[in-house]
């Protein structure tokens, strides 16, 4: 008998330890040996395998019958189960029918006795063994002399087996979160035709790169000389891009493919991808991708692991703070209640108490208030529906609605606070974008395995544990030796006694308020568990206690125990770590003790220019003994801070013309043998002519960013606009800082973000509806806006401020301030003046007779109305386009579009039709319904009529009613559906569109939004925005939504819509949103608002107050000024009017009657002055400092100077109705072109008014 013939010796089927079947050809203790296996077997084991003297006993166990095979240990594990699979399907398809019925088994005899059938109704007197021991012995023999065929066939099934059980794990997983087995289907059907789509692509890449024979390897990473192809490159990120795939990352080498070649003819490349879509990628969250080595091939296998192994044990979950339990008024009362019963609190070590037991008292409210927020969805869909088939009354399908919004608010916002997204707000259903970005977070940041010094892979929590905190200690601890004397000794003192002054003074509350409200709001918390928002929400509550802890830390320099500890995170720093080394240590403080920090920092950022220099590089003559220098200077560095230069990560870069032996001398001298790569610090290297190839990697950066984010998750419109604004946009101005970007490379980087906001479907480019000239257009011109600017945009919008006039050009700089040519328009013929000095007088003023000599009148009333410098200093050059002198890119960007309408010769819209725009843009509705609007008002959507002109359809008649062409207006107004849900929503608006629709232009919508009131414009847009989406439900065959259903969606939308945006002057991406909250003994809450006083109030005893007031008129160029200082009793002290020839603004006038009115005072009075004006961009003109680059800088400082001393002088913004007598002073003086000063109350035209305001 040959081997294969004793590869399989005994075998039996068993019920629990009762042996029914059996069959060997050989003799031995075989059966004994199961026997005692069996009773051993472990329980909810399918297969089992012992081995015993050469042996193998191979278990199957289904249904509680076992079955078995004792095979030969050379044989393995596969044949004896494809062999136990032979034997169970035999034996179900027998008896199958019969193990679970009741009564005589089919294969008893009529004479066996029914008392020994009830002691096992499956034992060998059944005759089991004669039946079915015979079909073991047929079974078995054909599996010995069929090796071949049984060996493909357990390769198979060990296949199938395991698709079977990621299947099934995949099934259980979306059933535990909620989704049904029809969402699987059609999540399959979707995959499996995008696998077609990008087959397709791919193939019609692969031809055309054939044709140019080349390889395939030309559309990945090189790591080689010769560098790939960019426009093949561009093609293979079309196709992926179409295709909605995403590339799930690898670990190993980085690259697939080594020609192992020397030198300069070796090629590495990553010629192979894992890719999936995001559905896939929910699925298998865990996947993970590896390049493995081989010792023969050129090419690495690739092998995909779908769940990883964690062998990590499982740590208590963090508590922390949850915005959603913001949704509930209630934890307003919860925390002032908590913080109240905490007592006085006197430092920050008390602080951090009181904080942990409102943790404490918060966890046990929110499990009694918030249950499982999906599961709660679940629940209320289920009900919802329920509802809806039983016809219930209305008011409770408006309430279970109500809730369902609520409910999904909070599942939102969940999401929002694990994503760590900071530039788009929750409130727009974006609930799968934030949790798709959790989980691939999550598993970005999740280390799994560590490798040692030794290379050793350790992948055990206590293992890397150990290695972390060894590492981190080894790296923190100081070395006792350094002596850092010998650095610090040759630094001279920076700081001066008044910055020192400075520096030390008490912190105030207004300090510590702004550093918190300067931390991100929903920034990872410390270990307390509290982010930013919670205080900022809450801040009128801890307020005091925290204002006054962090004052007792300044004044006492101590720091109690358990304030600055910290939770430290580790961050990859590569895209494959491996080792510490590769993750860089984050240190998550709690909020109080970044308060402090912040306050320091504050402190400090106003002379860091002055302590720290601006220029932190130096370049060296190429000689060799300027090397040994710089080599002792980093030695002598090293040896006396501890921080080590590794020669291995540095750099060297010489200049073209430097000699090849001095280049070589050098680097061995410093023992750096690297030179520079194709980009440093995010910026190309800067050698050479900056072609198109320099920006490879800027085209990379923006493409990966939009696959990583993936557009099915965002909102459509709004979740993409904001990406494209607040990442995609600022992606490029870095580089762009130092870099003339090539024309090409910003067309390449435009199709970029333009075909990722139309996105694509199903492997095809959707189409783009309108032009991208239109949509980066202004908002208020009816598009979106975008940024170009440049040196020479830079150059069109500066202007020279003149202060004595004797830096400026008069014919050839830019000075004259008005919003077309800065320069004279005047011809200069033959003038001899060159400077704008030579127009002002010796005592500082203009030289009317000059300037009306030599210049147009236009140019010299311009030239007239500019204020000079009363001390005749130095001109300065500032950015016309602001009102302040700075530049920003805002203002460029105005600028650009104003000058390139110019060019082009087109004009803006009117103002009505800009009024309408601003009034859609500001509306209260969400980002991507306006989107829509936007869409609808400029043509944009997808209408049969749009489809026929681009030839995608035959017809564009309307397809659900079949009147007439479906255009915007038809679809929105006109056809049938649309016209009911309009009709049922008469009663919820006052306007009634459809008796103001005259025409067919789309247009109409912004004439409805500008008749309709504000909160009518946020029912309009839902309406319309609702119809459309009735509109495609009709035309893709889906049952349209009844109109009382989409009703009731509409009202319930909008009444959640009202309370999301309970705070609309709060900035949840600033974290400034405050509940103003007032704690009284009984721990209340009280919500109120003292109405601001419309009347003058007097100033507090022992000061004084000054009133001023401007008045302009634009047309003639003249103004006023106006001021009165009156006691704390309200009597006037002085009033004073003047009149101004000539003047550009009313913001001048302001500060005029400013000056003048404290130069007055300063001289009637020694009490501290409060100067008021009910001009808001004058005070933040003093408050910001951000004035010295405006036009009226020189008036800005004169009053600068008028505040040098010890004198108490504040300026409060007021009301118009709080500054009534400044304001007649100021128009009477413009009016009657007087200038007059009156003691006491002498001025009789404004004593009435001044004894209305005493008496008040």
């Amino acid at each position: 008998m040959n081997g294969n013939k004793q590869s399989l010796i005994y075998s039996f089927v068993a019920k629990g330890s009762v042996v029914l079947a059996e069959h060997t050809a050989f003799s031995g203790n075989f059966s004994t040996i199961a026997v005692q296996c069996l009773q051993k077997l472990p329980p909810n084991t399918s297969k089992s395998t012992y081995s015993c003297d050469g042996h193998t006993f191979n278990f199957l166990v289904d249904r509680g019958f076992v079955f078995l095979v004792v095979a030969d240990e050379a044989v393995g594990r596969s044949v004896p189960f494809v062999f136990l699979d032979r034997v169970k399907e035999d034996f179900m398809q027998r008896y199958g029918s019969s193990i679970d019925e009741e009564g005589q088994h089919p294969l008893a005899d009529d004479a066996d006795d029914d008392d020994f059938l009830l002691e096992d109704r499956f034992s060998i007197a059944y005759n089991l063994d004669r039946e079915f021991g015979p079909r073991l012995k047929d079974h078995m023999l054909y599996c010995i002399n069929h090796p071949e065929e049984i060996s493909k066939l357990s390769k198979v099934k060990a296949h199938l087996t395991e698709v079977k059980g990621i299947m099934m794990d995949n099934i259980e997983k979306i059933l535990e979160r909620g989704e049904k087995i029809e969402l699987l289907v059609g999540k399959t059907e979707t995959l499996q035709s995008q696998a077609d789509s990008f087959h397709r692509h791919g193939r019609e890449l692969r031809r055309k790169m054939w044709l140019q024979n080349l390889r395939f390897k030309l559309m990945f990473e090189h790591f080689s000389l010769k560098q790939r192809s960019e426009p093949q490159m561009q093609a293979f990120r079309d196709v992926v891009q179409r295709c909605e795939l995403h590339d799930l990352g690898f670990s190993g080498v980085p690259y697939t493919y080594d020609n192992r070649r020397e030198s300069r003819g070796n090629v590495k490349v990553c010629l192979d991808r894992a890719l999936a879509d995001d559905g896939w990628r929910g699925l298998f969250s865990t996947a993970q991708v590896f390049h493995l080595s081989s010792p023969r091939s050129d090419h690495c296998p690739i092998l995909v692991k779908f769940y990883s192994e964690d062998l990590r044990r499982n740590f208590a979950k963090c508590v922390h703070y949850e915005i959603y339990w913001e949704r509930d008024h209630a934890i307003s009362e919860v925390i002032a209640e908590s913080w109240g019963v905490s007592g006085a609190k006197q430092d920050l070590s008390d602080i951090n108490q009181a904080l942990f037991r409102m943790m404490s008292n918060l966890r046990p409210w929110s499990k009694k208030k918030f249950r499982n927020v999906s599961r709660e969805i679940e629940k209320t869909r289920k009900k919802l529906s329920e509802l809806l088939l039983s016809n219930t009354d209305s008011r409770e399908i408006r309430r279970v609605s109500d809730q369902m919004n609520e409910l999904l608010y909070r599942e939102e916002m969940i999401w929002l606070q694990r994503s760590r997204i900071a530039w788009l707000k929750e409130g727009d259903r974006n609930t799968r974008f934030f949790h798709s970005k959790a989980v691939w977070r999550a598993k970005k940041n999740k280390i799994t395995k560590l490798r040692d010094s030794d290379g050793t892979v350790h992948n055990t929590t206590k293992e890397l544990e150990s290695m972390a905190t060894e590492y981190f200690q080894r790296l923190f601890t100081a070395d006792p030796s350094i002596d850092h004397s010998r650095v610090t000794s040759l630094i001279k003192p920076k700081v001066t006694d008044a910055m020192n002054e400075e520096l030390c003074k008490t912190v105030s509350e207004e300090e510590i308020a702004n550093a918190l409200f300067q931390i991100g709001p929903l920034k990872a918390p410390g270990p307390d568990g509290f982010p930013g928002r919670f205080y900022q929400r809450n801040w009128a509550i801890l307020k005091d206690d925290i204002v006054r802890a962090v004052q007792e830390f300044f004044s006492s320099g101590t720091m109690p125990s358990g304030v600055n500890e910290t939770a430290i995170v580790l961050i990859p720093k590569t895209e494959q770590p491996q080792e510490l080394k590769d993750f860089r240590p984050i240190s998550l403080c709690n909020v109080v003790y970044k308060i402090v920090s912040k306050c320091l920092v504050n402190r400090l950022r106003p002379i860091l220019d002055d302590l720290v220099s601006q220029n932190q590089s130096a370049f060296v003559p190429v000689a060799n003994d300027q090397a040994v220098v710089m080599k002792e200077v980093l030695k002598t560095y090293a040896s006396c801070t501890g921080q080590l230069i590794n020669p291995s990560r540095c750099s060297i870069m010489f200049g073209q013309s430097s000699p090849t032996a001095v280049q070589n001398q050098i680097k061995q001298t410093l023992q750096i043998s690297n030179s520079f790569e194709d980009k440093y610090l995010g910026f190309p290297t800067p050698e050479g002519r900056m072609t198109k190839g320099k920006f490879k990697s800027l085209q990379e950066r923006l493409w990966k960013r939009i696959m990583l984010w993936g557009e099915n998750f965002l909102s459509t419109g709004g979740g993409k606009e904001i990406l494209i604004k607040a990442v995609l946009q600022a992606m490029p101005v870095y580089v762009m800082g130092l870099f003339k970007l090539p024309e090409s490379v910003c067309e390449e980087l435009t199709k970029l973000v333009r075909n990722f906001w139309w996105g694509a479907e199903k492997g095809k480019r959707r189409t783009h509806w309108k032009s991208w000239d239109c949509l980066i257009d202004q908002k208020l011109k009816g598009g979106w806006r975008a940024i170009e600017y440049g040196l020479e945009l830079l150059k069109k919008g500066i202007i020279w401020h003149i202060g004595n006039g004797k830096s400026v050009r008069l014919w050839k700089d830019p000075w004259i301030p008005r919003s077309y040519s800065r320069r004279p328009i005047s011809a200069k013929r033959n003038c001899r003046l060159r400077w704008v000095s030579d127009l002002i007088d010796q005592s500082g003023s203009w030289d009317n007779d000059k300037i009306s000599h030599h210049f147009l009148p236009m140019d010299a009333e311009a030239i007239l109305n500019i204020h000079l410098s009363s001390r005749l200093e130095e001109d300065f050059i500032a950015w016309h386009p602001d009102r302040l002198g700075r530049f920003s890119v805002r203002s460029a960007y105005h600028l650009a579009v104003a000058l390139a309408q110019v060019n082009d010769g087109s004009s803006s819209s009117g103002n009505g039709s800009s009024r309408a725009c601003n009034a859609l843009w500001k509306c209260n509705a969400p980002q991507k319904v306006k989107i829509f609007a936007w869409r609808a008002i400029t043509n944009s959507l997808t209408t049969l009529e749009n489809k026929k002109k681009r030839k995608l359809e035959v017809s564009d008649i309307c397809t659900i009613c079949g009147v007439e062409s479906e255009y915007v207006v038809h679809a929105l107004f006109h056809c049938p559906h649309a016209r009911q849900l309009w009709e049922a929503m008469s009663d919820d608006m006052q306007l009634n569109p459809l008796s103001n629709i005259h025409n067919g232009d789309s247009k109409v919508i912004l004439d409805l939004l500008e008749q309709s009131q504000p909160e009518d414009q946020v029912m309009l847009l839902m309406v319309l925005w609702r119809i459309w989406h009735t509109r495609n439900e009709i035309v893709h065959g889906k049952p349209a939504p009844g109109i009382l259903v989409s009703k009731r969606f509409i009202e319930s939308y909008v009444l959640s819509l009202a309370e999301i945006k309970q705070h609309p002057q709060a900035n949840p991406e600033k974290g400034k949103h405050v509940v103003d909250v007032v704690l009284k003994k009984s721990h209340s809450i009280k919500r109120s608002r003292e109405p601001a006083p419309d009347k003058w109030s007097k100033p507090l005893p022992g000061s004084m107050k000054l009133n001023v007031d401007g008045s302009f008129q634009e047309s003639e160029g003249k103004g006023g000024i106006g001021a009165v200082l009156r006691n704390c009793t309200g009597e006037v002290i002085f009033a004073a009017c003047g009149h101004v020839d000539h003047c550009s603004s009313a913001l001048e006038m302001e500060l005029l009657a400013s000056r003048d009115g404290l130069a007055l005072a300063l001289q009637w009075t020694l009490l501290p002055i409060v100067i008021e004006t009910d001009c808001l961009a004058m005070v933040h003109l003093f408050r910001d400092a951000t004035g010295a680059k405006s036009e009226l800088a020189f008036l800005i400082t004169e009053i600068d100077s008028l505040l040098v001393g010890n004198r108490d002088i504040s300026f409060n913004k007021c009301l118009r109705s709080q500054n009534l007598i400044s304001h007649c002073l100021a128009n009477k003086g413009r009016c009657d072109k007087i200038t007059q000063f009156w003691p006491d109350n002498k001025c009789t035209f404004i004593s009435q008014f001044i004894c209305e305001e005493a008496n008040e």
